[in-house]
This record gives structure tokens, C-alpha cells and sequence, in this order.
């Protein structure tokens, strides 16, 4: 537990180069967990760090490691959780939807907490199920593409390499 008394719920868990990430619905934690020995035994000493208590995750389909990074969703856009360029020990969770803005204004509370993410090409891919929608992040270009119409809600995307060791693409 995380600060449980806030009120906040846990939306999802990642891994940011080797380290565990907790998503909150309003805040970002670094969990380390260090050992004590007592004995013959070793117990975890799991140590909290606030990274954020301005952004959190509505989705934890939304969760997806990209390259170094980890991209994430909440209610207002999408977000990137990176060590800051000028100061490597830094970790921050920073908008990169604010051109978009509008497009998240016009979702439900239902698109937005069943949000799926997934990366593939150098595009961040988030779907919406209920508007049958995505919004896709050109991390080449720096830039948002579509948002891209489907014939079906996606509430999840996975990767497989086929026979031919192709890699594909598959969204349910």
C-alpha cells in the first residue's frame, strides 16, 4: 500500500528501466525494494518516492514501455514518465498531448479509464472502445496522427512473431 489513507486507488503498475512504477489515479510513485536481513531470513523493504502528484494513469491498458520511456493516459491526455534530459537522476511525468486537448475533452469517463495503449512502428497507439477511436503519437515526427476510425471497440493489443518470423499486430 501507498499512502493509503489518500484516497487515491492504484490504477496500474510498469517498469521504467529496471525500477517498479505505481500508478495512482492522481500520482506517480517509484517503488525500490531493498532487502533486511533478519537471520537466515531476507525481508523486502519496499521505499516510496513521489516522482508526481500532478499526473496519474486512468488506464492500465494504457501502460506501455516505449524505447526508454514509459507513455501512459489519464484523463487529460497522454503522458511520458522519463529521466529529464539535463538531470539523469530525475524522473518526470510530462503532457505531450496538450495540441490534442480537445480531442480528450470530448471522451467519456468509460473511453478514458478503458483506454489500451500500444507501441509498435515508432507510434504510440491509444485506443478508445466505446468511440471506437485511437490517437496515435508519431515518436519519429514528434507529432499526432488521425485520430484513426475503427469498425470495432479495441480494449487490448498484442504483438506476435508469425511462422515467417514477421512481427504482427493483433487488436481485440
Amino acid at each position: 500500500l501507498i499512502e493509503p489513507d489518500s484516497g487515491e486507488n492504484i490504477t496500474g503498475l510498469g517498469i521504467h528501466q529496471e525500477k517498479l512504477v505505481v500508478f495512482k489515479e492522481n500520482s506517480v510513485w517509484q517503488v525500490n525494494l531493498n532487502q533486511i536481513q533478519f537471520g537466515q531470513y531476507l525481508i523486502l523493504d519496499p521505499q516510496y518516492k513521489l516522482l508526481t502528484a500532478s499526473q496519474g494513469c486512468s488506464s492500465h491498458r494504457s501502460i506501455v514501455p516505449v524505447e526508454n520511456d514509459v507513455m501512459f493516459s489519464n484523463r487529460e491526455g497522454i503522458y511520458i514518465l522519463r529521466y529529464e534530459p539535463q538531470l539523469l537522476t530525475v524522473l518526470n511525468a510530462n503532457e505531450i498531448s496538450a495540441k490534442i486537448r480537445p480531442f480528450f475533452q470530448g471522451m467519456s469517463d468509460y473511453d478514458l479509464t478503458h483506454a489500451a495503449g500500444h507501441y509498435m512502428d515508432k507510434k504510440y497507439v491509444l485506443s478508445f472502445p466505446g468511440v471506437k477511436k485511437s490517437s496515435v503519437f508519431d515518436r519519429e515526427r514528434l507529432s499526432f496522427v488521425g485520430p484513426w476510425n475503427t469498425t470495432f471497440g479495441v480494449n487490448d493489443w498484442t504483438t506476435y512473431i508469425d511462422d515467417n518470423g514477421h512481427e504482427r499486430y493483433l487488436a481485440a
